[in-house]
Parts: structure tokens; C-alpha cells; sequence
């Protein structure tokens, strides 16, 4: 459990809610590992004051 809140509340994860978390982690690294030099490029773009709009 986990308190939280201004009552003190808590929440419990199931093991089905830990599983899905942890494949979704595992999903979201990868799709960031495939994409980084292209948003790494966005970046720098955007970031070029001398690129016209």
C-alpha cells in the first residue's frame, strides 16, 4: 500500500498493474532508443535561430 492524499488514503497495484507497468516501461525506452538521434535533430533544429519560420 501507499498513503497518499490529505487523508491519508492508500492504493494497492496488483500484480496484473505491476506487470502491465513494467511493460509499458520496457515499451517506452525502446521506442525512445529507436527515435533519440531523429528527436536529438528536431531539437537542434528548433533550436537554430537561424532557420526561418
Amino acid at each position: 500500500t501507499s498513503t497518499g492524499g490529505a487523508g491519508g488514503g492508500g492504493a494497492k497495484v496488483t500484480p496484473l498493474g505491476r506487470e502491465v507497468l513494467s511493460r509499458y516501461r520496457e515499451m517506452e525506452a525502446k521506442a525512445e532508443a529507436c527515435v533519440s538521434d531523429e528527436v536529438a535533430a528536431f531539437a537542434k533544429l528548433m533550436a537554430d535561430p537561424t532557420v526561418e519560420s
